[in-house]
């Protein structure tokens, strides 16, 4: 091959009225979860394997983000035909992928010759499933930068794909496996995410109070068991940090190069090794960088002094999941926390000066409509900033999918943590229309969170989120 070898990285559009799903090649989490107020997140996985690609594959690259963008199915086939990649990645969630790979294969149809592979923790755990629709010539299986950028290397050397490790491979009607690759021990490694090619301006939760938001990654892993967690198939249980100069060094790029305000430290729990987490608070004061941040934590990882560090570093908003008000239905779900505990971070996170929200799952294994309604009460009780309400999703890689799959369907689009997947399907929606109801349309929530709103943006992104709400669980 002469030149540089041309990659590019899609995230597909969306289809006639869909609102956007959570699918990340590095978020092990995010497998295809509905957002339900029509935000996009940024796509770091991609842009992560994206500047891997770059830089240890010395290939010329481009992203497209087709859902941030509202481009047509037909508007970015053209984009691709334009670039004319020589190999094109996509990741893709459960409830995502048949669309995904129906892209992929109309991609390939406009562009003869063109390589194709998907990524994800779906393809992960069930690789023959890459294989389901005719779009990908392979799947990449596991944590995607090496083995994205070693595929790339082979491609343009003409070396045999079989040599890289972590593939999955179509092969005469079938697929075939590489050896599992090692996961890499040193983050600092990993180029930062390529983010050049994020569209400005549309990426903010309404939980965010800019309209600059980005997110970022410290840790990948975690150590916790719960049952409907697909990060440990992913990842493993070992959790791995990056260094705080690391981290403050991809800071310094969003807020100086990029224009950022409003960052998201989005691990899996980024409150996890106190010593650690107290370093990088203490080294964003030091660095003078001016943005607001919100993260994501279990309640039992926090504590006063800890909450006190967070504040002073600019962290305006946890993210807790809670999963259950019931004691019984946590246990089940192996969440390994106490309602006690909750309540006592929602307090000490309040008296920090930090808001507090609050995730919860219905369907879960064990739980009854007593549970349900128990739920529901509890979310109210702890006065939480938000609220988010959600399906138990038997995603592959979890605990829960092996305990379940025997009585799921085939319907992988319907797995996305709106609709669920087992139990009464009906009873459970209409549960979650309850929650949403019963927490957000309540005079002294409407107060609080008037009396709370800072700027005529946040009032209007507010408005806006709760109007989505609304419509789709209230009236909808």
């Amino acid at each position: 091959m002469t030149g540089k070898l041309k990659v590019m990285f899609v995230v597909p559009p969306l289809g006639a009225g869909d609102f956007a799903t959570q699918t990340d090649a590095v978020l092990a989490r995010c497998a295809g979860i509905y957002t339900k107020t029509d935000y996009v997140v940024p796509p770091l996985g991609l842009a992560y394997v994206c500047a891997a690609v770059e830089a240890w594959a010395d290939a010329e690259v481009e992203l497209m983000d087709a859902v941030a963008g509202k481009d047509t199915v037909a508007e970015t086939v053209a984009e691709v035909v334009r670039f004319r990649p020589d190999v094109l990645y996509v990741a893709a969630g459960t409830s995502t992928l048949r669309r995904d790979l129906r892209f992929l294969a109309r991609c390939k149809k406009a562009l003869p010759g063109l390589t194709t592979a998907v990524m994800g923790t779906h393809v992960t755990v069930l690789p023959s499933d890459a294989f389901v629709e005719p779009g990908a010539d392979f799947g990449i299986r596991g944590e995607p930068e090496r083995t994205a950028a070693e595929l790339a290397a082979a491609l343009a050397d003409g070396r045999p794909v079989e040599e890289v490790p972590g593939l999955a491979i179509r092969w005469n009607g079938s697929y075939k496996s590489t050896p599992d690759r090692p996961l890499i021990a040193d983050l600092d490694e990993i180029p930062h995410p390529a983010r050049r090619f994020f569209r400005p301006y549309v990426y903010s939760p309404p939980f965010t109070r800019g309209t600059r938001f980005d997110v970022i990654i410290t840790s990948r892993g975690c150590p916790y068991p719960c049952n409907y967690c697909s990060t440990g198939a992913y990842y493993g249980k070992k959790i791995r940090f990056r260094s705080a100069a690391d981290v403050v060094a991809e800071l310094r790029e969003m807020v100086k190069t990029e224009g950022v305000t409003q960052v998201g430290f989005w691990d899996d729990t980024f409150t996890i090794g106190k010593r650690r987490v107290v370093e990088i608070c203490d080294r964003i004061e030091e660095s003078g960088l001016e943005f607001e941040w919100m993260c994501m934590s279990r309640v039992d990882t926090v504590d006063e002094e800890m909450l006190a560090g967070l504040r002073r570093a600019g962290c305006y908003l946890i993210l807790y999941g809670v999963e259950s008000g019931s004691q019984r239905v946590l246990d089940a779900m192996k969440k390994g926390i106490t309602l006690a505990q909750v309540e006592r971070a929602f307090e000490i996170t309040y008296d920090a000066g930090i808001e507090a929200a609050a995730f919860f799952m219905f369907g879960n294994l064990e739980e009854t409509e007593g549970d349900i309604r128990e739920t529901i009460e509890f979310a109210k009780k702890l006065k939480a900033s938000f609220a988010s309400f959600n399906i138990a999703t038997p995603y592959p890689g979890t605990e829960l999918y092996e305990t379940v799959k025997d009585e799921l369907n085939t319907d992988m689009e319907g797995m996305n943590a709106r609709r669920a997947a087992v139990g009464d399907k009906e009873l459970l929606e209409s549960y979650i229309s309850r929650a949403y109801r019963e927490f957000y349309v309540r005079p002294s929530y409407v107060w609080r969170r008037l009396r709370r709103v800072q700027s005529a943006g946040e009032f209007f992104k507010m408005v806006k989120a709760g109007l989505n709400v609304l419509r789709l669980y209230v009236f909808g």
